[in-house]
């Protein structure tokens, strides 16, 4: 976890590439990608066929380190 912004280590905030969402790290891919699939259900695996630059370890470690504004863990399918 990142102490300066509160977001896993794999994620970063970039005001020159998407306007400063946060981004898988060496990706163009939010972290919101990731957070809209757990939302409709979907299994990680879906997630990486989407997105096959994004590596399984580092999903896992973002899901395990997430935590919503106000809100509880996060989980995966």
């Amino acid at each position: 976890m990142d102490p300066t912004n509160g977001l896993p280590a794999d994620i970063v905030c970039d005001p020159e590439i998407l306007g400063g969402v946060p981004i898988f790290r060496g990706t163009r891919v939010p972290l919101q990608a990731l957070l809209d699939h757990v939302a409709a259900g979907d299994s990680t695996a879906t997630f990486l066929d989407d997105f096959p630059s994004i590596d399984a370890a580092v999903v896992a470690r973002v899901l395990a380190q997430w935590r919503p504004p106000g809100g509880s863990h996060a989980s995966a399918a």
